[in-house]
């Protein structure tokens, strides 16, 4: 019995520093990150050698989603480890509009990356007619036609995600998770890495 207490001592204290690590470490790369897009934003937005490429534009709307998956994904984290109440466990419209504009915001700064990468190779090519097949009209539609493509697709996520406990946030139905973590796995990681190699 007294093992039982024991065990039950370790694991809530594991889990407090867990939470105090998370929000020092969670609110460095936060910084850092901010620090980071805030760079990438004015150097893309501002300069006048990047504003006539269409890469420069794609990379511009890569780190305002990356600043919205710090945002949105990290913030509400650091703010329960610092004061011990997390903002998700007690919203539910918070806990479904997170998880889906954190997952899109990322999908979103991987797509724009990738294009970037595509509209670098057209750029080298040696036939000139793949030159041009990037504008900065047809950039501005591919960002406004991926931002809608991923909201649409991680609209599932505002409807899975739910509180069904007050101490909770996660998905409700046991089917869409196992959905959820395949094709997560293959939207981050494999069509990313196929499209850039």
């Amino acid at each position: 019995m007294s093992s039982t207490g024991t065990d039950q001592n370790e694991i809530t204290q594991l889990l407090a520093i867990s939470d105090v690590l998370f929000a020092y470490v969670g609110l460095t790369i936060m910084l850092l990150g901010t620090f980071g897009n805030t760079i990438d934003v004015i150097s893309f937005a501002r300069l006048e050698s990047l504003k006539t490429l269409a890469s420069a534009l794609f990379l511009l709307a890569s780190a305002i989603a990356s600043q919205c998956v710090l945002s949105f994904g990290l913030l509400t984290r650091v703010i329960g480890g610092f004061s011990g109440i997390d903002p998700l466990y007690t919203s539910v419209v918070l806990c479904k509009i997170r998880w889906m504009v954190r997952t899109a915001s990322g999908a979103v700064s991987l797509t724009c990356i990738c294009f970037a990468a595509i509209d670098r190779y057209l750029f080298s090519c040696h036939e000139i007619h793949r030159y041009h097949l990037i504008t900065m009209k047809r950039a501005r539609w591919a960002i406004l036609i991926s931002i809608f493509f991923w909201l649409s697709v991680f609209s599932s996520y505002a409807i899975f995600y739910t509180s069904p406990t007050p101490l909770s946030c996660t998905i409700a139905n046991p089917v869409f998770a196992y959905f959820a973590s395949y094709f997560n796995l293959f939207h981050y990681s494999i069509l990313p890495l196929s499209v850039i190699s």
